[in-house]
């Protein structure tokens, strides 16, 4: 529906991680279309989401068959800049290109070590142009 994420699943807390929500935006978009067609509306999406329901564990994972450098930069810039309706600090927004959800797919990952692998890749502070390829890229 207009208004929320592409598919919204919802995991209950296990040993592995807490309950809550991942959102996925996927588009076909690519180059500078993709920075005006999607920053935006992936980011409000999480932003309501997690102010409606208060679950700061819940996430949003971005897929595109082309990941320009400029999205990975707005994107992880948001675990920085606070949403504001009222306000929400610390979005997690994971961008991944199609290559990588190949490999996830071929190398059976499972959900818990992807949400591992996610948490890890949030926390880093490393700058956009490295980030993707040290957190994302060699470590599946």
């Amino acid at each position: 529906a207009g208004g929320e994420a592409d598919i919204v699943y919802e995991y209950p807390e296990t040993e592995y991680y807490p309950a809550h929500t991942l959102l996925l935006e996927a588009t076909l978009a690519d180059n500078t279309n993709q920075r005006r067609m999607e920053m935006e509306p992936v980011s409000r999406h999480l932003g309501r989401h997690l102010l409606r329901t208060g679950n700061l564990n819940s996430y949003c994972v971005f897929a595109t068959t082309y990941l320009d450098i400029n999205v990975i930069a707005d994107f992880r810039g948001r675990k920085n800049m606070p949403f504001y309706d009222k306000s929400v600090d610390g979005m997690k927004i994971i961008p991944l290109q199609t290559s990588e959800l190949i490999r996830i797919v071929n190398d059976n990952r499972k959900y818990y070590q992807l949400y591992g692998l996610f948490k890890y890749a949030f926390q880093s502070d490393l700058r956009p142009h490295e980030w993707y390829q040290k957190n994302i890229k060699n470590m599946l």
